[in-house]
């Protein structure tokens, strides 16, 4: 029999009980799609009665009820029994026995009761609703959440009005019945969703069937973020001892927020760390301060460290409007032997400089401007004081572009820049670059031809009194660069393939103008004193490194105070493999050399001039036959020793989660002894050994010095509902060891743990960010 029961819509607020029962997951915890969580812990589809009357397109919220047995009593009652459905919109209910009072507006089940929404589901054994007041009760309840894969059980759920609710000995888990390995327990729990506050007293975490975690009471959000604690970080280092993250959170507005975490150690004392975001449609950044008085393991022999420790930085972007815009990165220590001492958090404890700048732009599609100051603050001790880079206070440059002037395109870039450092010679820098070029451009080839001029002028402070304090140079240079766009359909191994060949010719003309004599500095102590007293000098220049896609550069050098001359053609061969049916590019690879037509003069100080009239032989090549595997390769070939001076490898082998395996290898040779310069190592896997254990391991070494820059090996217990890792991390902190031999105080040793109960929380260090960072963690973990 089927009725309806229009004066039944208030029945929705059975429907904010699935929302009640998903408290425990508003925790700081997140869910992650890459974890594997427990299916047994909500199974689905849930059984919504699929024969029944569908309500959901009714504008009036009619109810739909359908039962074996009806009988309507004169007082206003309903009595319904035998496989009782009801319907309303996206809620569905069924039981063995529903009875509803028609004047009184109350509505009871009884028996075998089962409610439905959304992802939500549960039973239990008796319910009631007083639908005037909009209050009622359900007891005995086990419910699950779909989307969360969770599952409990609560004595009793009260609701006192729409907005407020009570729970009674309820539980928590993501794990499945049969192997609860975890369970949340509260006695009570009180949910205000008016404030958007919960509370719960005597909250108890069991794991394994023993309680290890007690909270006689807990406040929490029940959406969104709340100020409060946070779980604290637990590990153990040679550096710092045994020592423990306790955070606080502060949510100070739905865009803005913070955290201040207590860090005692045993061997340092007590640090203190606060970290604050905030995040608006225009503008986005973080301030982060540590601080660590007097610090316990301050040595006064030790020059590089300080009694008081501390770190701040703030780094901040802000969208000005109309193309203009403003980011910040300002930072600073107390010492050099912060990052070495406090290393765990940083992406390296090997930090030769710690830059700092603020910078304004502009940028439209034919004009850009950018005004920035840039200084460097020097950690690493071995650098002399004639060594450290410039500082730029400031820099301002802008840059033209007019697209099709009589076909052709027009830049016009132009920069000062006042570089400063102490006892050095210093000064100002104009440097203007003006760029005329067309493209000829069909479906099977290019032609670009282009002519540039740089305008380099100084005015100096310190510079060598016998020349000119103001001195300048006018360098132009023109340009050819060519291609081909040939392709050829090809079958291989039952396959078919698009292989492309793209041959190159680069022209470079750039006459040659004497540099050296425009920056000069004074002789330093510790000079030979035969030596001239002044010698050549630059504040940004640099040697590019020659490579197969540098070999088509009008410049050689980085920075603005060189130009090199030039006169050479560039030949760069490159293929390609693209699978016909799937798009994929299987193959990329590019072989090149540089044919030199006169001598290159023009170099960086104490260099001398290249006179070779062939360069090295360059070489590319990226192999990826499945999406899981790649293997990236490059070389350069010097044709007059015939050997390798330079060579690069990574390959990644990643056919299935938690089976990654990552090589990189990468040396450097001095061609005329054949002795390495750079030979160094980087593996890195995780790899599955058994169903649910995984090991870990990482090592990066530079293997001519003998020694480990990093090491990092444990492994990790991964369940459906819960996950706990083990890792020793061993790290080089000082970088002066290479011409002496290294000791334990040269590296800090830490071993962390972390135990995750998947939809809840973790306890320990976050060892799973500390993998995943793209610095030092393992690719594709």
């Amino acid at each position: 029999m089927i009725g309806r029961l229009t004066c039944a819509g208030k029945f929705w607020v059975l429907l904010l009980v699935g929302w009640v029962l998903s408290w425990p997951a508003q925790a700081e915890f997140v869910l992650d799609d890459l974890y594997g969580l427990c299916p047994d812990a909500a199974t689905g589809p849930l059984p919504l009665a699929q024969s029944m009357p569908s309500p959901a397109a009714s504008a009036d919220r009619t109810t739909v009820i359908q039962a074996d047995r009806s009988e309507s009593l004169p007082d206003g009652e309903y009595r319904f029994s035998g496989n009782v459905e009801m319907s309303q919109q996206d809620t569905y209910i069924k039981a063995d026995k529903l009875r509803y009072h028609r004047l009184k507006e109350e509505l009871e089940i009884r028996d075998h009761i089962y409610v439905e929404r959304d992802d939500f589901a549960a039973d239990g054994d008796e319910a009631f609703f007083a639908l005037q007041q909009e209050s009622g009760f359900i007891r005995n309840t086990h419910y699950r959440l779909l989307g969360r894969h969770a599952r409990g059980e609560a004595n009793e759920i009260r609701i006192i009005n729409p907005k407020q609710f009570q729970l009674q000995r309820a539980t928590y888990t993501t794990c499945m019945s049969n192997q609860e390995v975890w369970r949340l327990n509260a006695r009570s729990v009180d949910l205000d969703y008016q404030e958007n506050v919960g509370s719960a007293k005597h909250v108890w975490l069991n794991f394994m069937d023993v309680p290890v975690v007690y909270f006689p009471y807990l406040s929490f959000p029940i959406a969104g973020r709340k100020s409060g604690l946070l779980m604290p970080e637990f590990a153990s280092s040679s550096s710092l001892g045994s020592h423990m993250s306790i955070p606080w959170y502060w949510n100070i507005a739905p865009n803005q927020d913070a955290t201040f975490t207590l860090h005692p150690t045993s061997v340092r004392g007590t640090q203190y760390l606060a970290e604050y975001r905030f995040l608006t449609p225009a503008s986005n950044g973080v301030l982060t301060g540590e601080v660590l008085p007097n610090d316990q393991a301050y040595d006064n022999n030790n020059p590089e460290s300080a009694p008081n420790r501390y770190y701040y930085a703030l780094k901040a972007d802000a969208r000005l409007g109309k193309g203009w815009s403003f980011a910040t990165d300002a930072r600073d220590v107390s010492d050099t032997r912060y990052f070495s001492d406090f290393g765990d958090r940083y992406a390296s404890s090997l930090i030769n400089h710690m830059e700092r700048n603020v910078s304004l732009n502009f940028q439209d599609p034919d004009l850009s401007f950018q005004w920035r100051a840039v200084s460097y603050r020097t950690l690493d001790r071995s650098i002399t004081a004639e060594d450290e880079p410039y500082q730029l206070l400031p820099q301002v440059s802008a840059q033209s572009r007019i697209f099709n002037v009589l076909g052709m395109d027009y830049r016009l870039f132009g920069e000062l820049s006042r570089f400063y450092r102490r006892d050095a010679v210093w000064g100002d820098r104009y440097r203007i670059v003006q760029d005329l070029s067309y493209l000829w451009e069909r479906s099977a080839f290019y032609l670009r031809p282009r002519l540039f001029h740089t305008a380099l002028f100084y005015d100096l402070n310190n510079n060598d009194p016998a020349h000119a304090k103001q001195t300048g140079r006018l360098i132009p240079g023109t340009s050819l660069d060519s291609g081909l766009y040939l392709e050829r359909d090809l079958r291989l191994g039952g396959k078919d393939y698009l292989q492309t060949l793209e041959p190159r010719l680069f022209y470079l003309y750039v006459p040659y103008q004497r540099q050296d004599n425009l920056i000069l500095r004074r002789r330093q102590d510790g000079d030979d004193p035969n030596d001239p007293d002044y010698f050549p000098a630059v504040f940004d220049a640099g040697n590019t490194t020659l490579s197969y896609s540098n070999m088509f550069l009008e410049n050689r050098f980085s920075g603005g105070d060189r130009v090199g001359d030039a006169n050479q053609l560039a030949f760069g061969l490159n293929t390609r493999l693209i699978g016909q049916e799937t798009g994929r590019e299987l193959l990329n690879a590019g072989i090149g050399r540089i044919f030199y037509f006169q001598d290159q003069e023009v170099t960086l100080p104490e260099a001398l001039p290249a006179q070779r009239r062939q360069s090295d032989i360059f070489g590319v090549a990226q192999w990826r036959p499945e999406d899981y595997y790649t293997v990236t390769t490059g070389i350069r070939w010097d044709s007059y020793y015939h050997g390798l001076i330079e060579g690069n490898f990574q390959m990644s082998y990643h056919p299935v989660r938690y089976n990654v395996v990552n090589i990189g290898y990468r040396m450097t040779r001095n061609p005329a002894t054949g002795d390495f310069d750079q030979l160094d190592s980087d593996i890195s896997t995780v790899w599955k050994i058994a169903t649910r254990i995984n090991i870990i391991a990482r090592r990066n070494r530079p293997l001519l010095d003998d020694l480990d820059r990093d090491v990092l090996a444990g492994f990790e217990y991964e369940d459906c509902c819960w996950a706990f890792r083990l890792v020793r991390r061993r790290y080089l902190m000082n970088n002066d060891v290479v011409d002496r031999p290294t000791t334990a105080a040269d590296y800090n040793d830490s071993v962390m743990f972390q135990l995750v109960f998947k939809g809840l929380t973790s306890v320990g260090s976050s060892i799973d960010g500390l993998l995943r960072n793209d610095e030092y963690g393992i690719t594709g973990y």
